[in-house]
């Protein structure tokens, strides 16, 4: 639990990983961005040994548990087994059953997912490519969440009114659960105003270098 004990192994190495300060690590992430061809020439890893070896492990251990206990968990690493086994499928929109939890009917108001670019990959996986993937999900959120809630805070803090409705929404949320359930995965799903927030926070302070943006629906501008 990071949360309770922000000193645990995890946390540490995530610290280590994300220390920009070293002179070392900024000097890697450089040569990455410019000269990538030539850095895998060189052979040198971003990740020290030790680093790099937690890394492995904790996806590893934890694919390892969820497959022999049948732990089933909609998020991240629930995704790379499935690509492990080469069963990963994209299923566009319109096949999502009415009224099924995945639908856009019962979350997400605001945010739809991209078709463009879409392409069928039926095979496997090797481990390192999963490892690969799980580290870019990782080092992309690492410190962008932390910045988008301080930016989402900010925003709130600024305009009571949305603030307001927000809390009602989350106020209305923690009514409606049995006693002793606590807000999870498929209560977030049906806050659409906490998706909106959320979204025109994003909006408003990407931090994204390129976004491109496709027109879904009809929309009248009022300039005033």
């Amino acid at each position: 639990d990071s949360f309770r004990n922000p000193e645990n192994e995890f946390i540490t190495m995530a610290r280590s990983i994300m220390n920009l300060q070293s002179v070392v690590k900024m000097a890697k992430m450089m040569g990455f961005a410019l000269f990538p061809k030539l850095m895998s020439r060189l052979k040198i890893d971003f990740l020290t040994k030790e680093e790099d070896r937690f890394f492995r492990q904790t996806i590893k251990e934890t694919m390892r548990v969820r497959e022999e206990k049948g732990i089933f968990r909609p998020d991240m690493i629930e995704l790379l087994m499935q690509a492990k086994k080469g069963s990963l499928k994209h299923q566009p929109e319109g096949d999502d059953k009415k009224g099924s939890a995945t639908s856009t009917e019962e979350g997400f108001a605001t945010v739809e997912e991209s078709q463009i670019g879409r392409r069928a990959h039926d095979r496997a996986w090797t481990d390192s490519e999963l490892i690969a993937q799980a580290f870019i999900f990782f080092f992309a959120g690492y410190e962008t969440v932390s910045w988008s809630i301080s930016f989402a805070l900010y925003e709130l803090a600024i305009a009571e009114d949305l603030q307001q409705k927000l809390r009602e929404e989350i106020d209305e949320t923690e009514a409606s659960l049995a006693d002793g359930e606590v807000i999870g995965y498929e209560k977030l799903q049906s806050m659409r105003y906490m998706d909106m927030v959320v979204s025109e926070t994003l909006r408003r302070w990407p931090f994204g270098t390129v976004l491109n943006r496709e027109c879904n629906q009809e929309y009248l501008y009022d300039d005033g």
